[in-house]
């Protein structure tokens, strides 16, 4: 059956292939004593390699790999290079003009021990016995890669680069008959995933919510709606914020779950039920919590997008046979409080350390209306910064420690946000953008400054 091949499998497939090649490479810098560099794989075609390749002249060697991995492996010398290898490994220093069948036998030894450390990496990773046919040599123009190569299979070709200089191209040939098998094939280090295809199906999944957790992380949250997110300690005001409703359906499109609800348990306490998780619902069966990627995401977005440090712990999983993922979010205490006061908050707070005070003197001293008193009272008696004792209020020492903080704290800089904030869109057009500019190298810096 053939393998439908997905964009993250070409990248697993170069990975092989770079893994392989820089074993190779290590085998040709020990024979020819020189650092021998390689470019990252691309996957190209014919068309490409003609462009890439000298044609003017050009040996080659060329086997088969058979048994755990097929594969057709193509090592492209210049005419340069060919020589020069040559005249390394027979230890003359013959000047001649153009490549003949004098460069075979030693291209041939030296590909061997290429070609041998390749497969070991190959074997290593899979677990499985690969072998290969001895190395054959064909030289002459461009033509000998198209009858060679031919065009139904898949290309990707790594460069060798000798003293800086080009000192071949390896073209890693894989037909869709060997993709298949590759992709059918166990992995040891990872047999609970099933086979290699299955693993990187599942990875795939992962990366692509990966993706766009960063996108709900750029996605900022305007201050106003934190606020009202943590002063929301009322179970109905708390069921319809917008912040609490935005996360939900932001995490579903994210991708973490098929239905999620967040709770409010007590003061800082959060938990985030998930129900049909995705994250870990093609991970193996091993009676572990798995959802690493959930927690994660939810500790960043607190931390990242709402500046509220925090820890989150996964306490039920469905891979340890629990009816949902659940996420206990545990805020910091003095984040949220540095968030969520208002005025009338420091004002009743002020009048609560000369005396503790019952409501209605509340009212005559501070002015507020009736309503802004309860909602302030709501809040601080749930956060512990007040307690009442007989129909009177007081200033707890978390409260005095709170009221020193405010009035010393400084104003928080504006930032703009867009108004569409909890437009869950969003998150697939900033999912790609990156969150810091690239960090430059010293040597970089200097350049600049010169």
């Amino acid at each position: 059956m053939s393998y439908e091949l997905r964009e993250f499998d070409l990248s697993a497939l170069m990975e092989l292939g770079n893994i392989g090649a820089n074993h190779a490479a290590t085998a040709l810098s020990k024979i020819i004593y020189e650092k021998v560099e390689l470019t990252s794989p691309s996957m190209t075609n014919i068309e490409e390699l003609k462009e890439n390749i000298d044609s003017s002249s050009i040996a080659c060697t060329y086997s088969t790999l058979l048994g755990g991995v097929k594969a057709f492996l193509l090592f492209v010398f210049p005419e340069e290079q060919a020589i020069s290898l040559s005249n390394l490994i027979l230890e003359t220093n013959i000047e001649r003009k153009g490549i003949s069948e004098l460069e075979g036998p030693p291209l041939q030894k030296i590909t061997k021990v290429m070609i041998s450390s390749f497969t070991k990496a190959l074997e290593e990773f899979f677990g499985k016995k690969t072998f290969f046919t001895v190395p054959l040599y064909v030289y002459g123009k461009f033509n000998v890669l198209e009858e060679l190569l031919g065009r139904d299979a898949i290309f990707f070709c790594i460069e060798f680069k000798i003293k800086g200089e080009k000192g071949c191209n390896l073209i890693l040939s894989l037909t869709k008959d060997d993709i298949t098998k590759i992709m059918e094939t166990e992995v040891p280090e990872f047999e609970e995933f099933g086979t290699f295809g299955e693993m990187l199906g599942t990875f795939d999944k992962l990366l692509e919510i990966e993706n766009r957790i960063e996108g709900l992380i750029q996605n900022k949250v305007p201050y106003k709606e934190i606020k009202s997110f943590l002063r929301a300690v009322d179970e109905e005001v708390f069921e319809n914020n917008p912040l609490k409703k935005y996360l939900e359906e932001a995490l579903v499109f994210v991708g973490i779950g098929e239905k999620i609800v967040i709770k409010r348990r007590e003061p800082l306490r959060y938990e985030v039920i998930v129900e049909s998780c995705n994250v870990c619902k093609d991970l193996p069966d091993n009676n572990k919590k798995s959802c690493f990627t959930t927690n994660t995401a939810l500790g960043r977005f607190f931390r990242e997008n709402l500046d509220i440090g925090n820890e989150v712990i996964e306490t039920h999983c469905i891979k340890t046979g629990d009816y949902a993922c659940v996420h206990l979010i545990i805020l910091e205490q003095i984040d949220v409080l540095s968030y969520l006061y208002e005025e009338r908050d420091i004002k009743i707070l002020k009048f609560l350390t000369e005396n503790p005070l019952n409501f209605d003197e509340i009212l005559k001293l501070t002015e507020l209306s009736k309503e802004e008193i309860e909602s302030s009272i709501k809040v601080l008696k749930y956060y512990n910064l007040i307690d009442n004792q007989e129909e009177k209020f007081e200033i707890t020492e978390l409260g005095k420690v709170f009221l020193t903080f405010a009035e010393n704290a400084p104003e928080k800089s504006p930032v703009e946000y867009d108004e569409n904030w909890n437009d869950v869109s969003k998150i697939e057009e900033l999912k790609d953008t990156p969150v810091f500019e690239e960090e430059k190298a010293p040597w970089e810096l200097n350049e600049q400054t010169k």
